[in-house]
């Protein structure tokens, strides 16, 4: 379950502009805290993740980031 909810959090960060922590827990039923651990192994994993602060902040990925050609592949 945590690896499809990191997956579809991946996701959404790719077709939005931001992403906020609140939106995603409320969406997938965790906590604000284990939405930021999610983030957190996604940048421990190589995607570059970048934190907006703020009142108007939440995750991003850099608009240039493209998802590597061996991904979903079995190995």
């Amino acid at each position: 379950m945590k690896y499809e909810i990191m997956l579809s959090i991946l996701f959404d960060m790719l077709s939005k502009k931001s992403v906020k922590a609140a939106y995603l827990a409320d969406k997938y039923g965790i906590s604000v805290r284990t939405v930021h651990r999610y983030i957190a192994s996604m940048e421990a994993a190589g995607v570059p993740v970048y934190t907006i602060r703020g009142n108007g902040g939440g995750f991003s990925i850099i608009d240039t980031y493209k998802l590597p050609a061996t991904f979903m592949t079995e190995t």
